[in-house]
């Protein structure tokens, strides 16, 4: 992939994706992403949908991302269990790599987006001991859906 800015790599994630999540706890987990930007473009707003160990994908988590012309800032995730994440990233390199923290317990991840190409982008999440050791968590592959882009329905919704 030739390099991009983060605007470009915003535009890019727009759209809705489907993969699979390969993490310790779980060896294939179906797993969904719907991006849009949202408030006048200076956020991006993800739903991202996971099927635990069921067989329907269920909305577990909303983020906004802050989007500027200096590139990625803070961003701020609610979770369906109630908890809430907060961060920051950074963007170089045409990776995405947002530090993510819980908000009133113990816990720091990395989470690295890169494009493989247009329509597949890769997502590791790596926890953060203390010490600063980086032990890897998941791995997901994620494609553009375009049956769904397509059909004009939006997975997860009830209207």
């Amino acid at each position: 992939m030739t390099a991009k800015s983060f605007r470009e790599f915003c535009a890019l994630l727009v759209g809705d994706w489907v993969g699979h999540r390969v993490s310790t706890s779980s060896e294939q987990e179906a797993v969904r992403s719907e991006w849009q930007l949202a408030l006048g473009g200076n956020f991006l707003q993800e739903h991202w949908h996971t099927a635990g160990s069921g067989p329907t994908l269920q909305l577990t988590a909303e983020a906004f991302f802050r989007v500027s012309e200096s590139g990625p800032g803070d961003f701020v995730g609610v979770y369906r269990s109630g908890k809430i994440a907060f961060g920051e990233s950074t963007f170089d390199d045409s990776q995405w790599i947002l530090t993510h923290r819980w908000l009133r317990e113990p816990g720091i991840a990395t989470i690295r987006l890169r494009f493989l190409d247009d329509d597949t982008y890769e997502q590791d999440v790596a926890e953060l001991s203390p010490d600063g050791v980086s032990t890897p968590e998941s791995h997901a592959l994620m494609k553009r859906d375009r049956a769904t882009r397509a059909a004009g329905a939006r997975p997860g919704s009830s209207d």
